[in-house]
């Protein structure tokens, strides 16, 4: 028990004579040095160890995705892949499900589509129908900006070919756009 005693005695008198010989200044950074220590082992270590975890399972992810690529490339001919393409495109017949999910993506930003523009057209080839789509619409910016991002996001075979913007006068948050999609649909 005494010689407990004795050692705290001797870092009491050990920590006084410190900040006599340091000053607090001395101390303080003394203090912060052992923080930014620990700071970097107990945080920083385990942080890059997951990055370098999180590294090594995206390059074997990239190495297994090229494999896969090269391997699916090498059996297919290119007329399969030709065929996997046009698979690709919706039918015909589904034109009304589409044209009903991007009036569904206007109504979803509070946008009225009212007098469109459409038209029917076949490629050389005749295994895709284009629909050329012009609609005018009236409403905010980013109304607009989401809507687009909408459409294309729900039908996939959507391009948006154009688009024009219109403000009659600078203090209107609304604007006059005219939008130009091409709904590329596969043949019967």
């Amino acid at each position: 028990m005494k010689q407990g005693m004795v050692f705290f005695r001797r870092i009491a008198w050990r920590a006084r004579h410190a900040v006599d010989d340091f000053g607090w200044t001395g101390i303080a950074a003394v203090l912060l040095f052992a923080s930014c220590a620990a700071f970097g082992y107990f945080v920083i270590r385990p942080v890059q160890a997951h990055i370098h975890t999180l590294q090594s399972d995206a390059a074997s992810l990239r190495k297994q995705t090229r494999a896969t690529l090269a391997t699916e490339h090498k059996t297919l001919n290119p007329a399969d892949q030709l065929a996997a393409f046009y698979r690709f495109f919706p039918k015909q017949d589904t034109a009304l499900d589409w044209m009903a999910k991007l009036y569904n993506a206007a109504a979803q930003q509070n946008l009225n589509l009212e007098q469109g523009e459409y038209k029917l057209a076949r490629d050389h080839d005749g295994k895709l129908i284009r629909y050329d789509i012009v609609l005018p619409v009236k409403g905010g910016y980013v109304q607009i900006r989401k809507f687009i991002a909408q459409a294309m996001a729900d039908v996939p075979s959507l391009s948006l070919d154009g688009i024009a913007f219109v403000r009659q006068k600078v203090e209107e948050t609304a604007v006059d756009a005219q939008i130009r999609f091409t709904l590329y649909l596969g043949a019967e």
